[in-house]
């Protein structure tokens, strides 16, 4: 179904959530994920010994993962900042990234509003919606991947992730137990609809989606890193690691293969022949 809001989000080549109208200009959900990568940056700098870079890459960091803090709208929820006004939005993206890259920057208030959002307002049934039910933009994005009539096939994966890293590993785990009851036709595609009332989900029968996108990944991480805690990054260059992961209540994960990095503060290897 195309609404005429919807219609002219092609007239407005800023949007950034190909189906939500209003999801332009400042969001929480990218910008803390460019605080996250900052962060990072400035971790393998640091670990290449360029301390001054390092220390300026992780002041911009800081700054935006305040800028970022600044978008809380309360309830799990985050505003979107227009150069003229500002609107507030629910939607899993921006649970997923800020859960991802800022959940130490989150007080304990903040974390257990995201969660409840995240609980009370996307997850239905085997599945989830990736927009809130009732939010203001939700009769304008009827989609099943990316609006309120559905999800993307990764978004169950993110959304996983993110619980684990706000310290809610049991409810990580009881969403990546229940999605795989919701595949039809084997797999989940680019889109799952929720139907029966919210209670059943099924490869969406309606509009461009396909069934052969691939969005295992963000299962697989939230498997590895949210549950297990096994995250190799630039931050974690020099650790040694043990190669088995043992989470109480969840299990163990064996033959892992991480070995430190070489020399800190080497220089850099010769550029490739042009």
């Amino acid at each position: 179904m195309v609404t005429p809001a919807a219609a002219t989000i092609w007239d407005r080549p800023w949007v950034l959530l190909e189906c939500v109208p209003t999801y332009t200009n400042a969001v929480a959900s990218f910008n803390a994920a460019y605080a996250g990568m900052l962060r990072s940056y400035a971790a393998l700098l640091r670990h290449r010994g360029s301390t001054a870079e390092a220390d300026r890459a992780l002041a911009d960091a800081e700054t935006l993962a305040a800028a970022v803090g600044g978008l809380y709208a309360g309830d799990g929820r985050w505003k979107v900042r227009h150069t003229d006004r500002t609107e507030t939005i629910g939607h899993c993206l921006d649970f997923g990234l800020v859960s991802a890259a800022l959940h130490a920057d989150l007080d304990e208030r903040v974390r257990g509003e995201m969660v409840s959002f995240v609980t009370e307002r996307l997850l239905s049934g085997d599945w989830m919606r990736a927009l809130a039910a009732d939010d203001p933009i939700a009769p304008h994005s009827d989609r099943p991947d990316h609006g309120a009539a559905g999800a993307f096939g990764a978004w169950p994966g993110v959304t996983a992730y993110g619980l684990a890293k706000l310290g809610r590993r049991d409810l990580a785990l009881g969403v990546l137990r229940a999605t795989p009851r919701a595949a039809s036709g084997a797999l989940w595609g680019q889109a799952m609809e929720l139907f029966d009332g919210g209670r059943r989900a099924r490869v969406a029968e309606r509009g461009t989606a396909n069934r052969d996108s691939i969005a295992g990944a963000a299962t697989a991480e939230a498997v590895l890193a949210g549950l297990f805690g096994v995250e190799p990054g630039f931050e974690s260059l020099s650790a040694v690691r043990s190669t088995t992961v043992d989470v109480p209540d969840i299990g163990r994960l064996t033959g892992l293969n991480l070995a430190p990095s070489g020399v800190v503060g080497a220089p850099p290897p010769a550029a490739l022949p042009r």
